[in-house]
């Protein structure tokens, strides 16, 4: 098969955005943005507006199609409610995977059948959002983006895990109705599927009883299984199966850039976690209250001497404002937000080199993800 050529304008995004969402982070990302320019920059932004306003504007018709489908149960509240779970959950945030699908659907279908991106980046939103109700009713959070997670809204409560295999199936719903006569349909089915089996599978993920396991391979691995193969390779992978591009070696590179890039967001995320505010990063030290494996508490076991790293394990994994404070002390003794911010920097840069260097797929729809996780979050 052969790949459309880059558009200049999609091409123009791959080296753009360099702003991120922290201010410690924004420093340290200050020499990319004065290599892209503001210019650069700006169109790079102006791009990803333009692509969730798109998905927005689609987003209620989709919505919509999945409600008409539960109005032969004949219970008006029950599509009510629906109504209201899609909205609430879905379209909110950066959109970040639907819009990469759509950029790349953009890249590698005629424009045409490009329109094809919005239900299917929709799909892969819808499956952020069963994520985020069962993560957020795990960590038994308060808010997410600056509202209060679906779980703590009145009648909700428990009600949220069937809420969340509502949504899981909603998106094989809406993969029948717009894929299902495409050669691809099978491919997209299982790879929705291997979304779901992945995201909840049993790696080593939290728990004071785990905190020995605890070191960069396991923090490598929950981000390339965890997050990695739902959040970046699949929406991509979706693109190139609508375009015919089923090879092994297509999908094998993807995987390899994709991964590196699951696993850069993740040490974002966990940094976001801990040194953010809470209403930026929609948490407050969460992480270290619940015990979770971030690159944090792996680089501070990695420095920390005998004695310190004794510390950090009766401090980690407790709802308790001083121990929290504790192990947030032997971060800043060790150095881990320094060490993070480093690695955040050098990872862009790395990743921007390997997809330039990489010959099996458009380099652009590559940059494209990377720079969706530098641009500042939407207000909506």
């Amino acid at each position: 098969m052969t790949m459309r050529p880059l558009c200049s304008r999609v091409a123009a995004l791959g080296r753009a955005c360099a702003r991120t969402r922290s201010p410690q982070v924004t420093a340290v990302a200050t020499v990319h943005a004065a290599a892209h320019g503001e210019t650069t920059q700006a169109a790079a932004e102006k791009q990803l507006a333009a692509d969730r306003r798109a998905l927005l504007t689609f987003f209620p018709t989709l919505a919509k199609g999945l409600q008409d489908d539960t109005l032969v149960v004949g219970i008006p509240a029950e599509t009510e409610f629906i109504g209201k779970l899609l909205h609430y959950v879905v379209p909110k945030g950066r959109l970040f995977r639907g819009c990469s699908t759509l950029n790349a659907c953009r890249e590698l279908l005629p424009p045409d059948r490009a329109e094809l991106g919005k239900p299917l980046g929709l799909a892969f939103e819808m499956t952020q959002g069963y994520v985020i109700i069962v993560d957020d009713l795990l960590d038994e959070a308060d808010l997410r983006r600056g509202l209060p997670c679906w779980h703590t809204l009145p009648g909700v409560g428990m009600n949220a895990i069937n809420d969340a295999f509502f949504l899981h199936l909603s998106v094989n719903k809406v993969l029948q109705r717009y894929f299902r006569g495409e050669p691809s349909y099978p491919y997209l089915f299982e790879l929705i599927n291997e979304n779901y089996e992945l995201r909840n599978g049993g790696t080593p993920g939290s728990g004071t009883a785990r905190f020995d396991d605890f070191d960069h391979a396991v923090h490598s691995a929950q981000a390339s299984y965890k997050l990695s193969y739902y959040s970046f390779y699949g929406p991509l992978a979706g693109a190139l199966h609508l375009a015919g591009a089923s090879d092994q070696q297509r999908h094998d590179a993807l995987w390899r850039i994709t991964k590196d890039i699951g696993l850069l967001f993740t040490v974002q995320d966990d940094y976001s976690d801990c040194y953010e505010s809470e209403a930026v990063s929609g948490k407050t030290q969460s992480d270290i209250r619940n015990g979770k494996c971030t690159w944090l508490v792996a680089e501070a076991k990695r420095r920390a001497n005998e004695s310190q790293r004794a510390l950090l394990k009766a401090n980690y994994g407790y709802d308790d404002a001083e121990k929290v404070g504790a192990v947030m002390d032997l971060y800043a003794q060790l150095g881990v937000r320094e060490a993070a911010e480093e690695y955040i920097h050098n990872g862009y840069a790395r990743i921007a080199k390997d997809i330039d260097r990489q010959g099996d797929l458009p380099p652009g729809m590559l940059h494209y993800v990377l720079d969706s996780m530098r641009c500042p979050l939407p207000d909506s």
